[in-house]
């Protein structure tokens, strides 16, 4: 019995540190961006990757916090000539999604907003500019078969003056019981049983 408790113990460590959601993220940025993960709109989070070179696409990855809806959060500045954001991002599981109910967002004029105030402020939407490959950005590599779209905020994005644009994502949390949670049940009944029988001895 003493045996089965250590292994229910053991298998429920096993699936809480398993169940963990990362989210993977794809970006190219013309010109400056810091991308954050936040579990609140009106905070900035915690810094997942940097850039300040548009024609590199750089990658990076982010635990998300556990039962409660996450932000993704973009600070982006443009230094002259036209603005743009170009992205794809992923979830490892089924514990989120991104406000389109799956777990892969992409650029695009649905599931982002922008302004060019801060985080928590009002937001307006986003404008499309061309799916990757249109110029002037051309192809940038480090995307799959689904192509994102190249998007900016709604003020003109061939100002010759640097202007920041601040982009957010919701990843909401999805209402599925957790495999640790029913480990730790299994544990406690397990746990139960051994004390019944400690005590009919």
């Amino acid at each position: 019995m003493k045996k089965l408790a250590m292994s229910l113990l053991l298998t429920v460590f096993g699936i809480a540190s398993a169940s963990a959601t990362v989210l993977s993220t794809t970006v190219n940025v013309d010109n400056v961006f810091s991308l954050y993960v936040s579990t609140n709109d009106s905070v900035l989070g915690t810094l997942v990757s940097f850039g300040d070179t548009w024609p590199t696409t750089y990658t990076g990855s982010a635990t998300l916090t556990n039962g409660v809806t996450n932000y993704i959060h973009l600070v982006t500045t443009n230094q002259g000539g036209p603005g743009g954001f170009l992205g794809d991002f992923k979830l490892s599981d089924s514990a989120f999604t991104f406000a389109n109910g799956t777990d892969t967002l992409l650029t695009g004029v649905n599931g982002w907003s922008q302004n060019t105030t801060g985080f928590g402020t009002p937001y307006g939407a986003v404008v499309g500019e061309g799916l990757n490959g249109v110029a002037p950005w051309g192809t940038r590599s480090g995307y799959g078969a689904d192509t994102p779209t190249w998007i900016w905020n709604y003020v003109s994005n061939n100002s010759s003056d640097s202007q920041t644009v601040y982009f957010s994502a919701e990843i909401d949390s999805t209402p599925i019981p957790e495999p640790a949670s029913l480990a730790l049940m299994g544990l406690g009944l397990a746990g139960a049983a051994f004390a019944r029988r400690r005590k009919q001895k």
